[in-house]
């Protein structure tokens, strides 16, 4: 967008970004500033599966979370709340989210494939048509939750990591480790119920 004010580095780092006073008084300026702040955010600190989309698609899908916040009168930025941690770990969880809808809905078994498969150490292209059509029908099953922690650990994100990401309260590093442990879990045995051996994934 033309005319947007270059905003401070540090921004990323600040729990109440300037443009959320603007919702009201300014709101095309408010607009304005929370493309230039997603923009940043996604060049600065993506989220795992962000970094998977080519130039193109990385720009269709910030102006997507930008639109959507703008197309509802910026009820979702609205839900915000300022519990000291940066405002950049909220919106890059609900980006996070969004890609990873729309991947499971337009390109599963590219991306999400992909990402499990780094994270059990193999790379995806080494994987027949049956083990990635098997995935891919497991991962379309998976909670939005269990996606979501896949896609982190495939990008090497430890629980604290995590945590900081998805701007969870201090002291949830052994939940989240337990959760991705049981999601990790769940993989494999809808892969068995398939009928994989989940040794062929690894």
């Amino acid at each position: 967008m033309s005319g947007t004010r270059t905003q401070p580095a540090q921004d990323l780092d600040s729990p109440w970004p300037a443009f959320l006073d603007l919702l009201d008084l300014d709101p095309r300026r408010a607009l304005e500033e929370l493309h230039t702040f997603a923009w940043k955010l996604s060049e600065a600190r993506p989220p795992a599966v962000l970094r998977s989309l080519d130039l193109a698609d990385r720009q269709d899908r910030i102006a997507d979370l930008v639109l959507s916040c703008f197309q509802d009168d910026f009820r979702r930025l609205r839900k915000y709340q300022n519990v000291g941690k940066p405002f950049a770990a909220w919106l890059s969880t609900v980006l996070m989210r969004q890609v990873v809808s729309w991947l499971r809905s337009r390109r599963p078994v590219d991306e999400l494939t992909d990402a499990v498969g780094a994270f059990e150490g193999d790379h995806p292209l080494g994987l027949t048509g049956r083990v990635v059509d098997c995935l891919n029908r497991c991962l379309g099953r998976m909670t939005e939750k269990c996606q979501l922690y896949l896609t982190c650990a495939a990008d090497g994100m430890k629980p604290r990591e995590i945590v900081l990401l998805l701007g969870l309260p201090d002291g949830e590093n052994k939940r989240v480790s337990d959760d991705l442990r049981h999601c990790m879990r769940r993989l494999r045995e809808m892969l068995l119920a398939e009928g994989l051996d989940p040794e062929e994934v690894a």
